[in-house]
């Protein structure tokens, strides 16, 4: 069953009126849908500091429109960039990452919650390094222009990560 909608009247400038005429939003024509879709986004704000998947929800809501419009370009265009698809699917998550922990924030931050910060954005990062290396190993075949992750881009990580294979070797077994 449909909820029960309520008339309210509102005031408006002309520009407000102007603008929510011309404001595209997906499924909503008239200026009553429109507010009550922006509504809708703002409760979805609010929701998003209260769980991961909520948070999830609200940034793939904004990453998704350009993923659509990057898949309708490549199409076109007869292109792919795995490492461009891999960063759009990304990206979202580590948004979420920060926007669930946004509900702990107005009360203060324990060190409990500080540490999980830490480990929701070092495995973000983690999985950032890994969409990136797994990208320039297949660079020939999975990037617009395979010079986007031209060698010498990555010899500060090529450094670091044999840095970390002697640290790794120098530790007791």
């Amino acid at each position: 069953m449909a909820p029960i909608t309520h008339p309210t009247t509102i005031r408006l400038t002309g520009d407000d009126q102007t603008f929510l005429a011309s404001l595209k939003i997906s499924g909503a024509s008239t200026i009553s849908d429109k507010l009550r879709s922006l509504i809708d986004d703002k409760r979805l704000q609010l929701e998003a500091g209260s769980n991961f998947r909520s948070a999830l929800t609200l940034a793939n809501s904004l990453v998704g429109p350009l993923q659509e419009s990057v898949k309708a370009a490549e199409n076109e265009q007869q292109m792919h960039s795995q490492l461009v698809a891999r960063m759009l699917d990304w990206t979202p998550e580590l948004m979420a990452t920060l926007l669930s922990e946004s509900a702990t924030r107005e009360q203060g931050h324990s060190p409990e919650q500080l540490a999980a910060l830490e480990n929701g954005l070092a495995n973000q990062a983690l999985r950032l390094v890994d969409i990136v290396l797994q990208t320039y190993i297949a660079r020939d075949t999975a990037l617009y222009r395979p010079t986007s992750l031209a060698t010498e881009k990555l010899t500060p990580l090529r450094r670091l990560s044999r840095q970390l294979e002697d640290n790794n070797n120098d530790q007791p077994k």
